[in-house]
């Protein structure tokens, strides 16, 4: 495949999809892609579990390994690791975000590293969550700042 130039439109460039994301990714020095960097999320009542999804493409010809992620908040967890992605293969990661209750009302942002067996740019994934009010469920409060965790 040849990429040959960019299309801008009215003054900003178009959000690249697919295999020319993925191939201006690899010539970044990437292994593996996120289809979407950003996972949003509503958890209707506070200590309840949000499962969050993140298909990964390894955009490589050689098989990938994520060995582990470090996440900002013991609130995320992630489980079956190590996972290995084939060459040119893809994977769904599976994360469970667990509310707390002081967190009733608000919007948080748990950050995730992934740590490969490959030399990478650190691939880089975001959970934000709206955390319903006790009593009032999917309801965040308009006016929270989003807390990063």
């Amino acid at each position: 495949m040849w990429v040959i130039g960019l299309v801008c439109v009215g003054g900003g460039a178009m959000a690249l999809s697919g295999p020319v994301r993925h191939y201006m990714r690899r010539s970044e020095g990437y292994v593996i892609v996120a289809r979407k960097s950003v996972e949003h999320v509503t958890i209707d009542r506070p200590g309840e579990t949000a499962t969050v999804s993140f298909t990964l493409d390894n955009v490589t010809n050689r098989p990938v390994t994520i060995l582990a992620a470090e996440t900002s908040c013991d609130c995320t967890t992630l489980q079956g690791l190590p996972i290995t992605i084939p060459a040119r293969g893809e994977t769904a990661l599976r994360f469970r975000l667990t509310s707390k209750p002081a967190e009733a009302g608000r919007r948080i942002n748990t950050n995730i590293k992934l740590l490969l067996d490959t030399p990478s740019p650190v691939v880089a994934l975001e959970i934000a969550a709206t955390i319903g009010e006790a009593g009032r469920p999917g309801v965040g409060s308009p006016d929270s700042a989003a807390q990063n965790h």
